[in-house]
């Protein structure tokens, strides 16, 4: 567990959020790009619009791992098309159709 962000050293250069203790009692979350902390919020919620309107403002690609998940908060939450951005992930096609 993490008490401060001076302890957590993030593996890549992609955007994430950081959360400071354990996820689930944290009241403080970084939002990291380039391994630096560019925004900080209070509200899980928040960070999470934070990070997605860091991707759509500076144009950066959503990390591989979670495309789908970004895609969907992308369509759903910012009501933005996800196939503005490209090719929409077959998981995601899917999982929309069984929505509507």
């Amino acid at each position: 567990m993490t008490t401060s962000l001076d302890d957590v050293k993030p593996s890549s250069h992609a955007a994430h959020i950081i959360s400071v203790g354990p996820a689930h009692l944290s009241k403080v979350f970084y939002i990291v790009a380039d391994k630096e902390p560019l925004l900080y919020s209070t509200d899980l919620q928040e960070a999470v619009i934070l990070l997605l309107m860091l991707h759509y403002i500076f144009w950066l690609e959503y990390p591989a791992k979670c495309k789908c998940s970004c895609k969907f908060l992308q369509e759903r939450v910012l009501r933005r098309d996800a196939a503005e951005d490209g090719p929409v992930p077959v998981k995601l096609v899917r999982f929309m159709a069984k929505l509507l």
